[in-house]
């Protein structure tokens, strides 16, 4: 009754006939279009032959496109590559003048090193050089008021150098040593006669020998009496004796001694004790 009577007070104008209010489920389509139709023609192989133009086409176009991309590249390098190629000339021709510099200088060189080794013998020479009117000044002092020289023999042989000896156990000390475990360095021997009027003076000369500096391991080999014209017995003796790192001009270092030392060892196969190792 209800709907009844909103229908009839509701004017015929106002009512909406055919038309259904839509739904969530109604699906909307697109307006239509009023368009001729169309009808492809041209065969398939034409079509074909238009793609393949196409594809040529775009691989012409790509290859002119790197190529123009690689001309560019190489005209903006040309430039710096020039610039390198110069400088790589100039650098080869440099060295070429530096190079001929060189050979001109090797007469050069050889002097020096001729003067170089000069210098180095010299130093050594200097180095090993003795005080021979030193060792002659000891040699009276150690003789005193009673005994004379008849004669001295001195033989020089230098800083020893173990290392190309071929006794490495007696490269330190090439003289005869009364001592035979004696670790004296001597520089070189000495021989001698002498007159002395007793045994006990000989005695004396021989501790005198022994506490001087110049001298190493003294001892007499041999010794006879004999009588003067005045029927005065006179003892004769020889002997000998080292002549140590004393008597040089340069003296030697203690690191330079110790390397002596060790140099010995090494080359006789003793192992070398480090007194300071604990």
């Amino acid at each position: 009754m209800a709907k009844s009577k909103k229908s009839a007070s509701t004017p015929f104008w106002k009512l909406e006939l055919g038309k259904k209010k839509p739904t969530s489920l109604e699906v909307e389509h697109p307006e239509f279009e009023r368009t001729l139709p169309r009808v492809n023609l041209i065969p398939a192989e034409v079509r074909e032959t238009i793609s393949v133009r196409k594809i040529r086409r775009g691989y012409v176009f790509g290859f002119l496109g790197i190529l123009v991309a690689v001309t560019l590249i190489w005209l903006m390098q040309n430039g710096s590559i020039l610039e390198q190629e110069a400088r790589l000339t100039a650098v080869q021709n440099e060295s070429i003048t530096i190079s001929n510099q060189v050979d001109a200088l090797a007469p050069v060189e050889q002097l020096y090193q001729q003067i170089t080794t000069q210098e180095a013998f010299i130093t050594d020479a200097v180095a090993s050089e003795a005080l021979t009117s030193g060792l002659l000044e000891q040699l009276r002092a150690v003789a005193g008021p009673d005994v004379d020289y008849s004669s001295i023999s001195v033989s020089f042989t230098g800083i020893p150098k173990p290392e190309l000896s071929a006794h490495p156990e007696t490269a330190l000390n090439e003289c005869p040593n009364a001592d035979p475990f004696g670790k004296d360095i001597t520089i070189g021997c000495l021989t001698f006669s002498a007159q002395a009027p007793t045994r006990a003076d000989v005695s004396k000369f021989l501790v005198r020998a022994e506490r001087n500096t110049f001298l190493v391991g003294p001892y007499v080999t041999a010794s006879t009496i004999t009588q003067d014209a005045d029927g005065n017995n006179k003892l004769n003796f020889s002997g000998s004796a080292g002549i140590s790192l004393e008597a040089l001009r340069t003296s030697l270092t203690t690191e330079q001694i110790a390397d002596l030392r060790e140099a010995s060892l090494a080359k006789s196969g003793e192992a070398v004790i480090d007194p300071t190792a604990k």
